[in-house]
């Protein structure tokens, strides 16, 4: 196989001083080099490095700067290995698929490593291991390749239903548990309940505004709301884990008139299909969006997307792009 492996720095490119871990661009040699000693399978790796930094240093330029590169790339190669930083993982993953659509015909994987690779506790070697074979599977998309820790199976995620991490915690998981496929002992078994959902013409190079020009409010007891929406394009409410919010809060109902005002969307993620709680009938009066069940970084990512267009907001956060929507 011929496959593009793109470095573009992260803990999986990290060397570690007396002080510090940062990104060093020669450690992908050491992957490759360890790839290539322990499976002697004739595969071809061409390297490209559009940029080297720690992921949570991510800007619209690099993600215009990656798509671009990807997508005139995509016509080369058997396939296309991203290897990332994992705290933005997600988000650039997402935005990769939603600036292919359904126009990409190879499976391009992003994978990370949970701590550097001279680690003996480090994923990157399985991650990007899993992340070969699976390239052989010829699947059309783009994934995420990690092996949450003390577990032996890595599991393929598609981007777009790739779950923000849980505070303090180094897993990856999928919306309702709903992965893609698991590598182990050296097969590759595809999920055979995954629903991989609705696919759109791609958006392109992805030309970011430098400001996403979206509010996120994490829910928690007490809020004042007292949240400034000058120069907010949009509002995202992320609710609680079963996916509801203080309804009663005369603070929230405030906030979402005001923001009414200004003609701002406000949107709550991460809600499940089925019964709702009874504190969720009133997010019509307050005007709050209930978005179909997908994952945080997708989403917004998607309305970054939208607010960088000038596009209306509101229908396209209702058409799947990408496979975003699992229900």
């Amino acid at each position: 196989m011929k496959i593009l492996a793109v470095f573009t720095g992260g803990t999986i490119a990290c060397s570690v001083s007396e002080e510090y871990m940062r990104p060093d661009g020669d450690n992908k040699y050491l992957l490759l080099d360890n790839y290539k000693r322990t499976h002697k399978n004739g595969d071809l790796f061409d390297i490209k490095q559009p940029y080297c930094i720690l992921s949570e240093q991510v800007k619209a330029e690099h993600i215009r700067i990656l798509t671009e590169l990807i997508i005139k790339s995509c016509g080369d190669y058997d396939g296309i290995v991203v290897m990332h930083g994992t705290d933005t993982l997600q988000y650039v993953a997402s935005a990769v698929a939603y600036s292919l659509g359904n126009s990409v015909k190879i499976p391009i994987i992003f994978v990370s490593s949970n701590y550097p690779l001279e680690d003996p506790k480090a994923n990157g070697y399985a991650n990007f291991e899993a992340a070969v074979e699976f390239v052989r599977s010829r699947e059309e998309g783009v994934f995420i390749s990690y092996r949450n820790p003390g577990e032996d199976t890595t599991l393929i995620h598609l981007a777009t239903r790739a779950l923000a991490q849980a505070e303090q915690n180094d897993r990856i998981d999928s919306v309702a548990n709903m992965y893609f496929a698991a590598y182990r002992n050296g097969e590759l078994k595809k999920n055979p309940g995954f629903c991989k959902g609705g696919y759109s013409k791609g958006l392109g190079i992805l030309e970011l505004s430098e400001n996403s020009g979206i509010l996120v409010v994490h829910s928690h007891p007490g809020d004042s709301f007292s949240y400034c929406l000058d120069n907010v394009k949009a509002v995202i409410l992320c609710p609680y884990h079963s996916g509801t919010l203080n309804t009663d809060s005369e603070y929230l109902k405030s906030f979402c008139d005001k923001a009414r005002g200004k003609n701002i969307p406000v949107f709550v993620a991460d809600t499940f299909g089925g019964k709702e709680y009874e504190s969720a009938k009133l997010y019509p009066e307050y005007g709050i969006i209930s978005l179909p069940r997908a994952a945080f970084p997708a989403v917004y990512i998607k309305i970054w997307i939208a607010v960088s267009r000038g596009t209306g907001i509101l229908p396209f956060m209702q058409d799947s792009v990408a496979g975003e929507f699992s229900e």
